[in-house]
Formats: C-alpha cells, structure tokens, sequence
C-alpha cells in the first residue's frame, strides 16, 4: 500500500482522497485492546480506518509520523462551527477606491465539503461533493452529474459561493476542484450497506497479521 499525505488530501495507491471528504481517522485494535501493528520494509506501521463523510470506510497502515501528519491536516481541514460574515452598504465610489481581497478559495471549499447537503427539486435525490479525479469512480456507482435546474432554490443555497463558484458550459456545478454529483437515496444506502457489510473484522485483520499477510487497499 502506497500512501502519500499532502496539504490537500491523502493519496491512496493512486486514489485522492480530500481531507474535507473524510470526517474522522480512527485507530483499529486486535481483541486485546492493542492497535493492530505490521512491520513493513519502512519500519512498524498502524492499523487506522478512514471513515468518509459519505459512510464507506479505508483501512491503511500509517507510521507515528504520518499517523501525527494526518491528525494534524484533518484538524485543519475541518471549517469553524461558528463563522461570521459582516456585510456593508457602501457606495460605487467606494467600491472602486477599496483594496481588493483575496478570496481563499480552499476555505470556500472546506465549507462546501462533502458533508454538506444540497436539497434538491426531487426530495429523493441527495448530493456528493467529489474531486475531478473521483468523479470517473462515482459515475460507476450510479452517481450523476447535478444540474443548475436539479437544485431547489439554487440562488437562495449557493448565494455564500458568488465567489470560487465555476460556471461550465456543460453545465456541471464546481467549487475549485469539487464536483457536485447526484444520486437515489436508495442508492447511495445500498452503497453504504454494501461498503459496511464488506468492512474487515479487527479479528480477520489480527489473523491476517499473525499469518504474515493482509489484504490492504481494497477498491470499494
């Protein structure tokens, strides 16, 4: 398993992950309480599962310093519960004599993250937010491109995003990177049912490991 931790995702064998589509890193132990260790070429590594904000789940192996890395990032990556926004009436004159800002179009992207839904028309459709390189993968799992006129009150829900919000000739919705996709509840809980049915036990992972070998990195 090929892991590389950037400042903007996890790379893992060659799929990124966003931080702000994972909700949390959490340690796997064997029956004895004790995190699951595997020695590799590098040296000792850590069992710690990944669970997405869209409820599937990785298993990967970490060193104390990508374990460290990765905490640090998640941290950072999550948007503050508690923001405000100071809006003020000036005048045309104003505006044109006003240094201009710079948007931090990463922090837009943070906020618009996977956990955030998008109602639309259609109650029984629901939204995930999905990095370009993604996109090919959800497409597979019956996922959607959605559309300006899928969205109910489009103006009223995107109207924080008039800045980092990208306008596509074919239509398709992106914050920077982000993709908004569409999906059947029905589905998407198929997808979660699947992912957890298929989830590895900590006992099978602690057999694997006494038995010298683990299956890591499973596509779901």
């Amino acid at each position: 398993m090929n892991i590389s931790i950037t400042k903007n995702n996890i790379i893992i064998d060659g799929e990124e992950i966003d931080f702000s589509n994972i909700e949390k890193s959490v340690s796997q132990k064997d029956s004895k309480g004790k995190i699951i260790t595997k020695e590799f070429d590098s040296g000792a590594k850590k069992c710690y599962k990944l669970v997405l904000v869209d409820g599937e789940d990785k298993d990967i192996f970490l060193s104390s310093s990508e374990a460290k890395s990765l905490t640090q990032k998640l941290r950072w990556s999550k948007p503050k519960e508690k923001e405000e926004v100071e809006t003020t009436a000036i005048s045309d004159d104003s505006v044109s004599s006003a240094p201009k800002k710079k948007v931090n179009i990463d922090s837009l992207k943070r906020n618009l993250s996977g956990a955030r839904n998008v109602k639309f028309k259609n109650p029984d459709l629901v939204s995930y937010w999905a990095t370009e390189s993604n996109v090919p993968r959800r497409l597979s799992m019956g996922y959607e491109h959605a559309r300006k006129e899928d969205i109910k009150d489009f103006d009223l829900q995107f109207s924080h995003l008039n800045v980092g919000l990208v306008n596509n000739s074919d239509g398709r919705i992106m914050v920077g990177s982000d993709v908004l996709l569409k999906t059947h509840i029905e589905n998407r809980d198929d997808i979660r049912k699947i992912n957890y049915e298929n989830r590895p036990s900590v006992h099978s992972i602690s057999r694997g490991l006494s038995a010298g070998h683990i299956e890591a990195g499973r596509e779901r």
